[in-house]
């Protein structure tokens, strides 16, 4: 490694060239000027030598010349480093001096690197002549404006920064903040400020205690320890003081001083500003309040740095964690406390969205120190900003989410329970099979989690008999056959153990008093919600004990109805005997045509509910003949006029006979209106086209072909060919085409 030689009347300069230089394990010797340059480079005999130009008492191209005068020097290479010789004569003045390189201050440290090593690895160079009495002209000459240059550029600085004072002052005095300035020697403080119309102006000048006489008596002795300290050390102070103001006001004030010094080291002058602060300390006792509220919150807070180290954690984290009071976690890395997974995760997904956006929120679950249990919470983390604007930080708010998520699994039990509960209602409003509502109702009882097994008794009243219904995981077996006889004999719930595990109970459904049957459970063993698992049962209990009473009622009421209908039935056929015994040539008639009737409206696809009233109005479809006296009823010949007159009245004897009968006022649409004709030809209303009811037209077809194939006291039965012939001539005239078509598939079919 190399000796080089450093020349610069700067500190600064020569500390970068000896840390760049030292890097490189080169020994470095300095000199302040060129005339001291000189002494180090005979005693020393550099490889190297870098010097500035401008400097003190011999500058560096005196130096140069200089040099070369020595033996042994004139051939050393010399970099001129510096930042005031740029212009081309310059760089020619120096080059003649023997440098080996100029560069410009400043240059980038691997150029000026790669400068020394050329330099040392370069070959010894000529000596070069030393630089006649012309070159030192052009050198003063050059030096002189350089000089004069930098002077005008001092005054320029020298104004700029006078200006820029008064600019700061009246920044200061715009912000709030007066300027400061006491003239020790003369003891007069001057205090300026600004008017409200944010002109300068000088608030109070004087004698330092005319300064002191508005500062409140007991921070006296304060002011005056931090002025004594700033001159004890040299170096800047701030305090803060309470100043009286008009009437009882007291403002806090802050004073920011700097001494400036003489060349004997005494204080001579005091710059500084003073600031009222009043708002901001009342701000930094919100601070210290809300502090307290962030170390007494019950969520965890804390604070890390972008590497994961902790900052601060309060005290409900350290609780969450399971973190001694005397374990010190501030450096250690919060990933320490997350489960391994969600490390992943945070630093994949998360930290790249939260630098981006500024927050991000989420499920992390952390790690309890002590016991290792992973606890889910729910956190919140924000990106926190230096003044710069760059993250540096990060804060987190957790929330523990064992309770909510505890009190939410049982809302949700509870809710559960309450829709079961509701499906079962409906189940037991709109169902009419109690097979299949017992069967509902142990689905939804499987559903609840601590229930293993379900089944239902019905109990038979008449026989003192248990009959089992339905279930789930549980046949009827003598065990639990016992154990629902002792619950309906006692008519209590009964427990007992369960040979598969669990619980057995056995719960009497009991309705207005009476046992209908008994609901048997298999319930785990739980801790916490074992007390809504059994209202939920009880209330089940209940419902199925209103199932079975309302199914039971349910299956007398169908069964009286259905004796009533039947009863109906053979009374409405007894009529139509009766009907047929009174016309005895007709005899079947009612029969036939009713069976006919139900064929046709069959293929002509009539809805199921409306076959039952067809039936009854075919058999009654002559009840109106009652009215009709014998003598035209049985009349072997045809009939007159006013016969005709009064054996059509029988259609309207039908309404007088049926109408107060609500049971049977669905079927009058065959015995008023099968006499009416498609073309509106017929009675007793003359109806047209579809305005005559179905029922009608279809039975009319039905009534006309039964009573062509049949003898009659005024005529006998027509043949097969000409009946079919006839109906076929009076599609679209008598009859709906429609059903005449029908009629004839019927017929052939």
């Amino acid at each position: 490694m190399a000796t080089i030689l450093v020349v610069d009347d700067r500190e600064t300069n020569r500390q970068l060239l000896r840390t760049l230089l030292g890097y490189q394990r080169h020994t470095v010797v300095e000199a302040c000027d060129g005339e001291e340059g000189l002494q180090m480079a005979i005693q020393h005999r550099p490889d190297l030598i870098i010097t500035d130009i401008l400097m003190p008492h011999v500058d560096g191209f005196e130096f140069l010349r200089n040099l070369r005068r020595q033996p042994d020097l004139d051939r050393t290479p010399v970099i001129v480093y510096t930042a005031t010789y740029v212009e081309q004569e310059a760089l020619a003045l120096a080059k003649g001096c023997g440098a080996f390189r100029v560069l410009l201050r400043p240059t980038d440290p691997e150029v000026l690197i790669k400068t020394v090593a050329e330099a040392l690895e370069s070959d010894v160079p000529t000596p070069l002549p030393v630089p006649d009495e012309a070159f030192a002209v052009e050198h003063r000459r050059i030096l002189t404006d350089k000089l004069a240059q930098k002077l005008a550029s001092l005054e320029e600085e020298v104004a700029h920064r006078k200006e820029g004072e008064a600019r700061l002052a009246a920044a200061l005095s715009a912000a709030g903040q007066r300027v400061l300035d006491w003239d020790i020697a003369t003891n007069v403080m001057t205090v300026s400020g600004s008017d409200p119309e944010g002109v300068h102006v000088v608030e109070q000048s004087g004698p330092i205690e005319v300064f002191l006489d508005v500062v409140h008596r007991e921070d006296i002795a304060i002011l005056n320890d931090a002025l004594e300290r700033g001159k004890q050390s040299h170096a800047g102070f701030v305090v803060q003081y309470r100043r009286n103001g008009p009437g009882d006001e007291v403002r806090v004030m802050e004073a920011h001083g700097q001494y400036r010094f003489d060349e004997e080291g005494q204080p001579e002058r005091l710059f500084g500003a003073i600031l009222d602060v009043t708002d901001r300390v009342a701000e930094a006792k919100e601070r210290k309040h809300l502090a307290a509220v962030v170390e007494h919150s019950s969520d965890l807070i804390a604070s890390a740095d972008l590497d994961g180290n902790v900052k601060f954690i309060n005290l409900a984290g350290r609780r969450l964690l399971g973190i001694e009071d005397d374990e010190v976690v501030e450096g250690s890395s919060m990933y320490r406390d997350i489960d391994p997974i969600d490390v992943i995760a945070l630093r994949d997904t998360s930290m790249p969205i939260l630098l981006q956006t500024g927050d991000w929120a989420g499920e992390i679950q952390f790690v309890h120190r002590r016991t290792g249990e992973r606890i889910p919470c729910d956190c919140a983390c924000m990106a926190i900003r230096d003044s710069s604007g760059i993250v540096n930080q990060l804060s987190v708010i957790a929330r523990d989410l064992r309770g909510r998520r505890e009190t939410q699994r049982e809302l949700n039990a509870r809710l559960a329970q309450l829709m079961a509960l509701r499906r079962i209602d409906i189940a037991i409003s709109g169902a009419v099979d109690l097979q299949l509502t017992l069967q509902i109702v142990i689905v939804e009882m499987m559903g609840i989690e601590s229930v293993l097994a379900a089944g239902v008794f019905i109990y038979v009243q008449e026989l003192r008999y248990l009959d089992f219904a339905a279930g789930s995981g549980l046949t009827q077996d003598s065990h639990l056959l016992r154990l629902a006889e002792v619950a309906v004999a006692e008519r209590r719930a009964v427990r007992d153990e369960f040979p598969g595990g669990g619980t057995l109970e056995a719960i009497p459904l009991l309705s207005k008093g009476v046992v209908r049957g008994v609901l048997a459970v298999v319930k785990r063993q739980t801790v916490g919600n074992d007390h809504s698992v059994l209202q939920f049962i009880e209330a089940i209990s209940g419902q199925v004990a209103i199932a079975i009473d309302s199914a039971l009622l349910f299956e007398d009421l169908q069964r009286s109805r259905n004796d009533l209908a039947i009863a109906y039935d053979e009374t409405l056929e007894g009529w139509s005997r009766a009907l047929d015994l009174r016309d005895k040539e007709t005899e079947g008639h009612s029969r036939r045509v009713t069976e006919l009737t139900l064929k046709i409206a069959r293929e002509m696809r009539v809805p199921p509910e409306s076959m039952q009233h067809i039936r009854r109005g075919a058999l009654l479809h002559d009840i109106g003949k009652v009215g009709v006296p014998d003598a035209i009823l049985l009349k072997p010949g045809p009939l007159n006029d006013d016969e005709t007159a009064i054996m059509r009245k029988h259609a309207e004897y039908a309404v007088e006979l049926l109408g107060p009968i609500a049971y049977l006022q669905p079927a009058m649409d065959i015995p008023f209106c099968h006499h009416e004709k498609w073309d509106g030809s017929g009675y007793p209303r003359g109806l047209r086209g579809v305005q005559i009811p179905l029922a009608a037209r279809i039975f009319a077809i039905a009534d006309v072909y039964d009573a062509l194939s049949s003898d009659r006291p005024y005529r006998k039965a027509w043949s097969q060919e000409r009946v079919m012939e006839y109906i076929r001539s009076e599609s679209g005239t008598h009859f709906d085409p429609l059903v005449v078509t029908a009629f004839f598939r019927v017929l052939h079919g």
